[in-house]
């Protein structure tokens, strides 16, 4: 079996003539969005990849029209594609319903889901629910509770938590993979220590956190996480499922792999900023190998480049950019 596909997360599609540039760790180039697009679909087509999975954050503002233009997009690189949601892409209510037709999805508008792709079992995790501090769940953002401070973070359903544990235990025998937006697992600090715009974090860099603990307690109902809300729960489940070997994600916007209790956890960078790379990730003679993939037209690396502020450690050091490890497919059941 040689199996190879391509992880690629916050695309940040923008319908073309809306986009505008702002920064975050450099320069995010979302005014050339369509130009983006032209170099990412020929970097993919000439991988020739089997599928792509994609981490979310599809779009920049969660409107049809970038949707629209993303699916075009994806559609033109002539592989099969599954996604799921990022906080991004749910900012207005109803998304998912005005989506599904268009990603096929079925009854029920549900971006979490079950997949079998080259003798690997993929779980599709919908982790862009918005949740209050008093712990109601909501499709969609309201701007006016969001600037009020009644949310506490994105995260999963009650109801997928469920549907997580049911699917973990149907089969513990196949090769497993998490696909989620926000990640359960990094390096303890970042790089340096250094923040969107240059800015530094108050106390000693060193210690700083990149994942603060979020806890929110109204009577019975406890809201808390770590990267995003019901991740110790999600991360438990995942822990001890024994065949889970790898969660991918993105939402940060850097390369990141780091091992927890035999899983590795693979976070990519963004697509709409420096240093415009996915992932090529293929499975042959037991080895799972992860590899970079910058984009074909190197002018978006080299314009989103904020050299002054010294953020360039986005792109990961060697062991977060190169990852090999042996699996065994020969567990998995024979699929009727």
């Amino acid at each position: 079996m040689d199996t190879r596909f391509v992880v690629m997360t916050d695309t940040h599609f923008t319908a073309p003539g809306t986009g505008k540039d702002e920064c975050y760790w450099n320069r995010v180039l979302r005014s050339r969005s369509s130009e983006i697009a032209d170099s990412l679909v020929s970097t993919v087509k000439s991988l020739s990849p089997d599928f792509i999975i994609h981490c979310g954050d599809f779009t920049d503002a969660s409107d049809m029209a970038s949707f629209r233009f993303g699916k075009k997009v994806m559609d033109r690189m002539g592989s099969p594609y599954f996604m799921v949601l990022g906080n991004h892409d749910t900012w207005t209510e109803g998304i998912r319903e005005s989506i599904a037709p268009l990603f096929e999805h079925g009854p029920g508008a549900r971006f979490y889901y079950t997949r079998r792709l080259g003798g690997i079992r993929f779980l599709f995790l919908d982790c862009a629910y918005w949740i209050r501090k008093d712990g109601v769940e909501s499709e969609g953002l309201d701007w006016d509770l969001y600037e009020k401070g009644i949310y506490a973070d994105i995260g999963p359903t009650y109801d997928q938590l469920v549907w997580l544990e049911r699917e973990l235990d149907l089969d513990q025998k196949t090769p497993t993979v998490i696909v989620t937006h926000a990640p359960m697992h990094t390096k303890p600090t970042f790089s340096i220590g250094t923040l969107p715009e240059g800015k530094i974090p108050e106390g000693d860099p060193a210690k700083w956190n990149p994942a603060p603990r979020t806890e929110f307690v109204d009577g019975d109902i406890r809201v808390a996480g770590n990267f995003f809300i019901h991740d110790e729960a999600v991360k438990d489940m995942v822990d001890h499922a024994p065949n889970v070997m790898a969660v991918f994600a993105g939402h940060q916007h850097f390369a990141d792999i780091t091992r927890d209790r035999n899983i590795v956890h693979c976070l990519t960078g963004s697509l709409v900023e420096y240093p415009f790379e996915m992932r090529l990730v293929r499975v042959c003679d037991g080895v799972l190998s992860i590899s970079p993939i910058e984009l074909d037209a190197p002018r978006f690396k080299r314009d989103s480049l904020i050299v002054e502020w010294g953020n360039q450690w986005v792109a990961g050091i060697d062991t977060d950019r190169h990852f090999s490890m042996t699996i065994d497919l020969s567990a998995a059941p024979e699929v009727g």
